[in-house]
Order: C-alpha cells, then structure tokens, then sequence
C-alpha cells in the first residue's frame, strides 16, 4: 500500500457504507450517499442513452408503483416494480441507444482526465 492509500483506507481493506452509521444524502432525482472514507462505485448515463419512448414507459412504470401502494399500502409493491423498472434500465441502457459519444477516443480521454485530476487529492481511483 503507497502513503496515498493509506491516507484513505487506514485498515489495509475496502470499507463499504455502513448502513448503521449516520449517512449525507442529498439530491432529489439522483441521490449522492456520502460517508466518510468509504468505497463507493459511479455509473455514467449519458443524456441520449434512453429514447423519450423509454423514458416515458419509466414514468409511466412509476406512477403505477405510485398507485398500487397508495391503494394497498403495502411496501412490497415498490420492491417489485422497482426490480422490473431496473431490469427493463439495465437491458436498454446495454443497447447502446442514442450517440455514444464516449465510444470517441478524444472524448473518452477528456472524461478519463477528469476523473483522474482529483484522484489520489479527495479520493482513490482504484
């Protein structure tokens, strides 16, 4: 382990959110999960990756999750069409829709460059 890594993970190992300690949340549509020296992991979407079409099935999956809970009240029933709203994401975010501008070497590099201009300064790209 080099001096940079010992600087943020002090116990030679990964330290993952710990759901029992005290948690920042904050944003509304994407949330951003903040605790002090943990691991986290980031996933990219770019604007284009979903078509309207898709979007608007999403929305209209969650008003339907909306509905049925309010009517039956039961947790349950966001725990599932959370899983088929996330199932249906992950199968068209893999069918590579919209322009994929990140497929482009010279952008690939601007994104990369960025991600690496704070790294071993407020966190640890591993």
């Amino acid at each position: 382990m080099n001096d940079k890594t010992e600087k943020y993970l002090p116990h030679d190992s990964i330290q993952y959110l710990d759901k029992k300690k005290y948690v920042n949340i904050w944003g509304d549509k994407l949330p951003h999960w903040f605790q002090e020296n943990k691991t986290v992991f980031a996933t990219f979407r770019l604007a284009d990756s979903l078509p309207q079409e898709k979007k608007n099935e999403l929305l209209d999956e969650l008003l339907k999750m909306r509905e049925e809970m309010t009517r039956t009240g039961i947790i349950e029933a966001r725990e599932n069409h959370n899983w088929r709203i996330m199932q249906k994401m992950e199968q068209w975010l893999n069918n590579g829709y919209g322009s994929c501008c990140l497929s482009d070497p010279t952008i690939r590099k601007i994104v990369e460059d960025a991600m690496h201009y704070y790294d071993g300064k407020l966190y640890i790209l591993t």
